[in-house]
């Protein structure tokens, strides 16, 4: 299991579905879902993925103005 990485599942619908959540916590041991269901967008993203290094996102948008406040992010999943 990896302790070092942090993940992000910004994805409603990734962090409601238990065989994602169960196969990503088998790899990853810090990991923040989405449990409130919440559409993140603007600062609410900024503050969701802050003190990640991993992300993974649904309908987010990821531009540059997010990235310049997000150094640490290394890593932007896409699902769906």
């Amino acid at each position: 299991m990896n302790t070092d990485h942090r993940v992000a599942v910004c994805s409603r619908s990734f962090s409601q579905n238990q065989t994602l959540r169960s196969r990503l916590l088998e790899r990853y041991q810090n990991v923040t879902f989405n449990d409130n269901g919440l559409k993140l967008s603007g600062d609410n993203l900024v503050e969701f993925l802050s003190g990640h290094d991993k992300a993974i996102i649904g309908l987010e948008t990821i531009d540059e103005r997010l990235l310049v406040h997000l150094p640490e992010l290394q890593v932007i999943s896409k699902y769906g």
